[in-house]
């Protein structure tokens, strides 16, 4: 048995001429569409399914391969008639006439019943699946597999007999012992087999397939008839084929609702070991199928007639992966290749591999990668739209492989961890500098709030004041420099914390490594100061209160000028303004700064500009002095401290002789360098304060709601390497790196020194990375 060898020669079809009137489409394809039409001829309504010639080169095989299999098997009842092939030249088309099946598809009728608030009936479904089984078994002697079974292939007549359509994808397997290997099909309805038949075995042999795989599709199709779609159908294709390999078998959403006969039907026919699976003859002796009455048709028969809404406007659009991993949406665009979502599923890992794939995916505009745990970000460098309203909700409570990589879904998983487990979760980012570690930062903080949030009364507004207290801490901590106009320049170690049911009830923010040389030393490798300074000063210009902190209008301070490589940074006025009026929204009106606290801040500030303007000078004598004894004045009156006291401490310094404090004088280098210290101290104590002020805020509603669970962030600086690199840039990566060393110890090297892993015989394998022993050769976090 088998097919003919005839082929289609499509040069010697007969011209359709106006033999056929064309009426509505009944269904779209990947790569063709259907139409009603009326043979002239003979009166009769029929199909015609409509292909484009200048397309059917590159689809040759598929052609021919329905056209042999339409011409030779049509004759089995729960087939379509077939009444030829013909061209239609003027339009370059191929049209393949054949019967017409005038309920429509299975899923329509499914939808039709949903719509009604009705579910298809078992003897129904039953009978769908006995008839679609034998169709297959006919196949199947024939030596052809369909390789694209799925609701929307199987059709109803008026009459209620069921007819399986759309041999595109079907091959003629030479032998009942020969095997096909090439990964084809619509993915939620692809057998693992198929998914897996590019990946080599442990013997290093290409994996291949068989008609099982059809056994597979009509399992999940009957899914689709019971639960109104297959599983993993809502989900991207990568996604769907990475869950059938590795989850276990799909079922029911409801088994119970249904019988256990049902449920065992569908459970044999997706066992996910081909050689254990049945074959199509076997599972028309399932007791499922053997029980169908015989007359069920005419029941099926009724029930399309009480199907009056159109359904044909719900259908899900078509999805197809053809040859060599390319994804294919429609007739209009190209295919395109499948980019994976997890690059622990690539099929060989190496450098290269993961480069290529994470360059593929950043060309087709997606950021965000997994690997295995760990999310990946390539910054595009630009504003996306990711993160809005409907993102949040997509990414509450769900599985990682519900969604596409996302930084809201490690946001969902830590939550969803810490009131499972009951234990702390922690989140680190690290990676180079500009690569977008804050801009993910706040965003998680953003998720972190909305599900805190979320099914709980807001009280106080909690998340407003976490989000104001990171803008306050980023004004006051952040800076500009000539690759990042917001580079963090701190550690920011921050806590969510949560009540027992989940609501969010505070934060607590910790600060560590803030650069306080900057405050002194801007014009190094083309830096800047942190953004509250260039803020401040021109909101005081535009407020008119500038001679109030004894600050110049047009003078330009020797602490906010860079090397004039980079003043596109700052000094910005209306930018400027517009920050600070934010920041003072932020610091007044949600975290309820005082005046007085206020006040104080600004009069520091504006001290600390004013200390870089102070000169030294010695006299004739050698006596050391401070030039200006007018700005010294007005630096101790912002600070609120005696003037001459001040004085005293930049001149001179005390040493501890035999118990007994001793003073000493300054020379001029020693004088300005004390200046320098006390202005960075100065400042690093102000944004200590002003954190402890913002953590003693948020105190009180962890006092009233509880800080049972709780979600560490980390937000660090990039590593850094310039053309000039100094000791703080060593003490950057240092951290960068001891970080790395860490996450490497405890998800890898910890794991494989466990017995608990390798306790069974397995193999243990030597990890090499790169690590910092060379340092220090303990873990020191």
């Amino acid at each position: 048995m088998g097919l003919s060898t005839d082929r289609l020669d499509v040069n010697s079809l007969p011209e359709a001429g106006n033999r056929f009137e064309l009426g509505q489409v009944l269904g779209s394809g990947i790569f063709s569409n259907v139409y009603a039409a009326i043979d002239c001829e003979s009166g009769k309504n029929v199909a015609i399914k409509i292909q484009n010639l200048n397309e059917c080169s590159a689809n040759e095989i598929d052609i021919n391969e329905e056209y042999r299999i339409l011409k030779d098997l049509s004759s089995h009842p729960n087939m379509p008639d077939f009444y030829g092939a013909y061209t239609n030249n003027s339009a370059a088309e191929l049209w393949f006439v054949m019967e017409m099946c005038e309920g429509g598809t299975v899923v329509d009728l499914v939808n039709g019943l949903l719509l009604q608030n009705k579910k298809m009936k078992e003897e129904h479904i039953g009978y769908v699946l006995r008839e679609l089984v034998k169709s297959l078994c006919f196949l199947h002697k024939n030596h052809v597999i369909h390789r694209d079974i799925r609701g929307s292939n199987v059709l109803l007549t008026k009459n209620g007999e069921v007819k399986l359509v759309d041999f595109g994808q079907s091959r003629e397997l030479k032998s009942p012992e020969y095997k096909a290997n090439t990964g084809v099909g619509s993915p939620a309805w692809m057998a693992p087999e198929v998914i897996l038949v590019e990946n080599k075995d442990n013997s290093g042999e290409m994996q291949y397939y068989d008609h099982k795989i059809d056994v597979w599709a009509v399992g999940i199709t009957a899914i689709e008839m019971g639960d109104g779609k297959p599983p993993y159908l809502d989900i991207h294709p990568t996604r769907a084929l990475f869950q059938i390999v590795r989850n276990p078998p799909p079922g029911l959403s409801k088994p119970s609702n249904w019988t256990q006969l049902f449920n065992d039907f569908i459970a044999e026919c997706l066992e996910k070991n081909p050689d254990h699976r049945p074959c199509m003859e076997e599972l028309l002796e399932h007791p499922f199928i053997t029980q169908v009455p015989d007359n069920v048709q005419q029941e099926v028969r009724s029930v399309m007639s009480s199907i009056v809404d159109d359904v044909t406007s719900i259908r899900k659009p078509e999805v197809r992966i053809i040859k060599n991993g390319y994804l294919k949406v429609n007739q209009k665009e190209a295919a395109k290749p499948m980019h994976l979502e997890d690059l622990a599923a690539l099929k060989e890992v190496s450098e290269d591999t993961v480069l290529d794939e994470l360059q593929n995916r950043h060309l087709d505009g997606l950021s965000y990668t997994f690997v295995g745990d760990v999310l990946l970000y390539v910054n595009p460098n630009r504003d996306e739209p990711l993160y809005e309203k409907k993102h949040h909700y997509r990414y509450q409570f769900k599985c990682r492989s519900d969604n596409a990589p996302h930084i809201f879904s490690v946001a969902d998983a830590a939550y969803q961890d810490m009131l499972h487990h009951e234990q702390p979760q922690h989140i680190l980012m690290a990676g180079e500098t500009k690569s977008g570690k804050s801009l993910n930062y706040g965003k998680l903080i953003e998720h972190l709030v909305f599900l805190g949030e979320q099914n709980h009364v807001k009280v106080n507004d909690i998340g407003l004041k976490i989000k104001c207290a990171i803008d306050v801490i980023q004004a006051f901590g952040n800076a500009a420099n000539k690759y990042h106009i917001n580079s963090t320049r701190h550690v920011n170690q921050t806590q969510i914390t949560y009540s027992s049911t989940g609501k969010i009830s505070g934060a607590i923010f910790f600060i560590y490594q803030l650069e306080k040389w900057r405050i002194t030393n801007p014009k190094i490798n083309g830096q800047k100061n942190f953004h509250i300074f260039y803020d401040f000063l021109e909101a005081a210009k535009a407020d008119h209160v500038i001679k109030q902190y004894h600050l110049e209008e047009d003078h330009r301070y020797r602490y906010l000028v860079g090397d004039g490589s980079d003043e596109r940074f700052r000094f910005q006025s209306m930018s400027n303004v517009e920050n600070f009026n934010k920041l003072l929204t932020c610091m007044r009106d949600t975290l309820e700064f005082t005046d007085e606290q206020l006040n104080t801040t600004w009069h520091i500030l504006a001290a600390i500009l004013n200390l870089g303007e102070l000169s030294v000078s010695d006299d004739e004598d050698g006596e050391i002095k401070i030039e200006s004894v007018e700005l010294i004045t007005k630096i101790a009156e912002l600070l609120k401290v005696d003037s001459k006291k001040l004085s005293w401490s930049f001149l001179n310094y005390c040493v501890v002789v035999n118990g007994t404090a001793v003073r000493r004088k300054q020379t001029i280098s020693g004088v300005y360098e004390s200046m320098r210290v006390f202005a960075q101290t100065l400042y690093a104590r102000l944004f200590d304060w002003i954190v402890n002020i913002i953590n003693l805020k948020l105190s009180f509603t962890r006092a009233i709601f509880g800080d049972t669970h709780v979600v560490y962030l980390m937000d660090t600086f990039g590593f850094e390497c310039f053309h000039q690199n100094n000791l703080d840039q060593l003490y950057v990566n240092c951290l960068n790196e001891q970080l790395q060393y860490h996450y490497n110890q405890r998800m890898f090297a910890w794991e494989m020194v466990s017995e608990e892993y390798w306790g069974g015989g397995v193999k243990r394998q030597k990890l090499y990375h790169i690590n910092i022993y060379y340092i220090r050769a303990e873990i020191i976090i």
